[in-house]
């Protein structure tokens, strides 16, 4: 038996007796949805990667049932017990479980390989993490001892130590200025990797789980982190300080007692029995890239959970080429043997066609790799681990792949597959070229969406369910903006809707920017919510006079030396001079824009500012300015808006209350708005669509005082007909300031537009985190949508786009991932409430379709 291995880990650096290691998960992507020219792109982000490699580097792929009980419940448990919709939300947390629980059915699916049928129940999904270890350094003893002489003096000075060294029972230092070199490669590294994969540095209690579910794999159990830490000494050496770690606590993440077995292991704990079986390639395939070559991507579709372990020791050129020749001789020999009298068996062939193809690989990458491939089979009792065996065994006699499940090295590759630890057996160590270690489909999965978070539908062949929580991006310190694009009728606003109700239900405030006045009847159609929507209906009564005046908007403290005052009348006067420039189609370079930005200065130094004010100012213009009659003019043209129609709400006195958005969801909406259709140019306007345009973009500013407000919770802002704001007066400025100071304000914004066109910049386009895509029945729009998403503009993702359903889109998430989305509403109410398509009267059948509709 071998010596406990892992000493000590910090951070994503673990420290055992065959060196230091980082650890990194390599964030899954998208496979599901790609076409062939999109999956050669990978291969080669792989193969690059891979390149990069120059020490020992290990791959674990890991299994995790998810328990969506308990990952939905967590929303609930972490609101303020103090908040109203504590208890709903845990009723709708409930309503969520009980309904997946009664979706789960058993359902039939095709083997892509074999075509044959497999069948699982369709909730019994496993998820895979790929996990990268790489070594950084060795431990080694001649690092301190080197030659025979120091030999000969450290045993006489520190005899015991000496032995300790030599066994490999030596306590492990390590100077703080190493870690510190450690972590500084660790950064170089995964910036040098970037542009080829994903990768994120694993943090400690990540480490803690990972070695916890070790000798607890097979058992069906939630396995949770501790505040446990790994213990360590610390000493003053010189001007560096010196790390010894314990090296025994670890212990304690390795519970059960073990009991080796012919062909498995058995561990029991207090957690219940464990069965674990190893098993490995007898000979590695050399593979070449095909639809079907990713065995590690297609073996997600079996039944039971496997983990797999790829540990790779990468050579250099020279070191390559001695390989390949050394492998050479041997079929050159039985060549050269064979003469013309006798033939030579097929088996020599096809090994003289696999060195070809590694020189060919060679001449291409320069470097070549040996590699073990081991698999770790568990289940909770003897019978289930023989017949996954035997099933694992038979996915892979159907692609010709033959694997082994050795009888005396089953200790040797448990200890192989703990992160951290070298390689304990070199008999199944194989030369491979990289092409063939990037073909398996290292790091293909079907997980979209967030690990924690509200149910929002479902992705993939498997119904895998997706998750959301937008407020994860500001935590980690990007954008929470999201997109809804595509044509009318295929679900955007439904579920642009919905994303925005779970938010609030969660705990989150809501300003829903409503300019077609759809969210009227929410509290009546969702009446466990009626006492928490306000809606703000602006008409052309006397009563809403003055309240859109931007200085009425951004109305504050009285006390002028103020930051927030002086910060606040500003954006006043820049709204008002937007609102100006908008309504009299004035543009930067015109005498008129001079006048009122005079104008303006003047009336933020005023005691009681306001658009009455303003007019006032341009009727006291003075008269020997040479600009007189054009501010005199201009005066007038505003007078007119004073006391006609919608044009009211924008010219106050100053004495006007402010909205109130304090209520959890707060609708704002404006009567009669007729915004123009967003294929019209502006030069085609009528009037009416002109002021409705500037009164749709001052209420964009509600939003953006309701994202400064701090409720101490995650903000949500729905912006519908979002198109309109990029060319509104200020619109592109802010555009830029919700989706660039969203996430210091803790605050999402979803924009609900028509077409990737609607967003004005890349600068803007680079800050959105979540991408929804529904159908267009248009291909150039289709092939926006595609390079939006940052997937390969081909004929099969566009048609993939154009062929869409109701409810489905193409979703990209915070981490990049792609893939088709099903929304999933769930509750009737919401279905009854977010619906927008119109209903047939009296007994005819309805054109309403379920969950849909704009």
């Amino acid at each position: 038996m071998y010596q406990f291995p892992i000493k000590y880990y910090k951070d994503n650096l673990i420290f055992s007796d065959n060196g230091c290691w980082a650890g990194y998960e390599l964030v899954g992507y998208d496979y599901e949805n790609r076409s062939k020219q999109e999956k050669e792109s990978i291969l080669r982000n792989l193969i690059a990667f891979l390149r990069e490699l120059k020490n020992d580097a290990k791959i674990l792929i890991v299994p995790k049932r998810k328990d969506y009980k308990n990952i939905l419940s967590k929303n609930y448990k972490e609101m303020k017990s103090e908040d109203p919709l504590k208890e709903i939300a845990q009723l709708h947390t409930e309503t969520i479980v009980e309904y997946l629980e009664d979706k789960k059915r058993e359902r039939t699916f095709i083997n892509t390989i074999t075509g044959e049928e497999i069948r699982r129940v369709e909730d019994e999904v496993t998820e895979y993490r790929t996990y990268l270890f790489i070594k950084l350094e060795e431990n080694k003893l001649s690092e301190v001892i080197t030659n025979i002489r120091d030999v000969y003096e450290y045993a006489l000075k520190s005899p015991q130590k000496a032995i300790e060294g030599f066994l490999g029972k030596q306590r492990i230092k390590v100077l703080d200025s190493k870690i510190r070199a450690f972590k500084k490669a660790i950064k170089v590294f995964k910036g040098k990797v970037s542009v080829n994969v994903n990768l994120r540095v694993l943090k400690s209690k990540e480490l803690q789980l990972l070695y916890k579910r070790i000798n607890r794999r097979g058992i069906d159990e939630e396995i949770k982190s501790t505040n446990f830490n790994p213990k360590a000494y610390y000493k003053q050496k010189g001007e560096d300080i010196e790390l010894i770690p314990d090296g025994n606590d670890i212990k304690c993440l390795f519970a059960g007692k073990m009991k080796p077995k012919d062909r498995y292991i058995e561990f029991v704990s207090d957690y219940g029995t464990s069965y674990q079986s190893f098993l490995t390639f007898s000979e590695i395939p050399d593979l070449e890239f095909t639809e079907n070559s990713e065995f590690l991507y297609y073996m997600q579709e079996l039944t039971f959970p496997i983990e797999t372990c790829i540990h790779i020791t990468p050579l250099d050129e020279e070191e390559s080429k001695k390989e390949c020749k050394e492998l050479k001789k041997p079929i050159v020999a039985e060549f050269e043997n064979a003469g013309e009298e006798y033939s030579v068996e097929t088996k020599v062939y096809e090994a003289r066609e696999e060195i070809e193809d590694m020189e060919a690989e060679l001449y291409a990458n320069k470097v070549l790799m040996k590699m073990s491939l081991n698999f770790c089979v568990s289940a909770d009792n003897l019978d289930k681990l023989e017949k996954r065996v035997d099933e694992l065994k038979k996915y892979f006699s159907d692609r010709e792949y033959e694997i082994v499940r050795p009888v005396t090295d089953q200790y040797k590759m448990y200890m192989d597959m703990i992160p951290g630890t070298g390689r304990y057996t070199e008999d199944y160590k194989r030369l491979v070229s990289i092409s063939s270690v990037a073909s398996m489909g290292i790091g293909a999965s079907n997980i979209l969406g967030d690990e924690f978070g509200k149910y929002i539908g479902f992705t993939g062949p498997l119904s895998t369910k997706v998750l959301l929580d937008m407020k994860r991006a500001c935590l980690e310190n990007q954008s929470a903006c999201a997109t809804f694009y595509g044509n009318l009728g295929y679900g955007k606003s439904f579920n642009a809707n919905l994303i925005t109700i779970l938010n609030v239900i969660y705990g989150g405030y809501a300003l829903i920017i409503d300019p077609k006045a759809e969210r009227s009847e929410w509290a009546k159609h969702i009446p466990w919510l009626a006492d928490l929507i306000s809606i703000v209906r602006l008409s052309s009564g006397d009563e809403y006079k003055g309240v859109m005046d931007p200085f009425n908007i951004y109305k504050s403290s009285s006390d002028k030396n103020s930051e927030k005052y002086r910060n606040n009348i500003e954006e006043a006067a820049d709204l008002a001079l937007d609102i100006i420039t908008g309504l009299c189609n004035i543009a930067v370079n015109d005498d008129e824009y001079i006048i009122i930005s005079e104008v303006l200065s003047k009336v933020k130094v005023s005691d009681k500012p306001s658009m009455q004010l303003v007019i006032k100012c341009l009727d006291e213009f003075d008269k020997n300015d040479k600009l007189f009659e054009k501010a005199e003019k201009l005066a007038r043209r505003l007078r007119t808006f004073e006391d006609v129609g919608m044009a009211k709400l924008l010219i106050g006195d100053g004495t006007e209350k402010a909205i109130n958005f304090n209520n959890r969801i707060n609708i704002l909406q404006i009567d009669n708005l007729e915004l123009p259709d967003s294929e019209v140019p502006e030069s085609q306007y009528t009037p009416k669509e002109k002021l409705s345009k500037v009164l749709f973009g001052v209420m964009g500013h509600f939003a953006k005082r309701f994202a400064m407000m701090d409720v101490g919770e995650f903000k949500t802002i729905l912006f519908d007909e979002s198109w309109a704001i990029k060319s509104m007066p200020g619109g592109i400025k802010l555009l830029d300031f919700l989706t660039r100071m969203g996430r210091s304000l803790f605050t999402g914004t979803i924009f609900n537009g028509h077409s990737v066109l609607d967003i004005p910049s890349d600068k803007i386009k680079n800050t959105i985190s979540y991408k929804f895509c529904f159908r267009t029945k248009e291909v150039e729009e289709a092939k926006r949508m595609c390079e939006y998403l940052k997937i390969d503009v081909s004929e099969y993702n566009i048609g993939q786009i154009m062929s869409l359903e109701n409810r489905e889109c193409m979703f990209r998430d915070l981490d990049g991932r792609v893939g088709k989305l099903t929304f999933d509403a769930v509750l009737d109410e919401f279905i009854t409430a977010f619906s927008t398509t119109p209903k047939k009267r009296d007994n005819e059948e309805s054109i309403e379709t379920p969950q849909g509709g704009e």
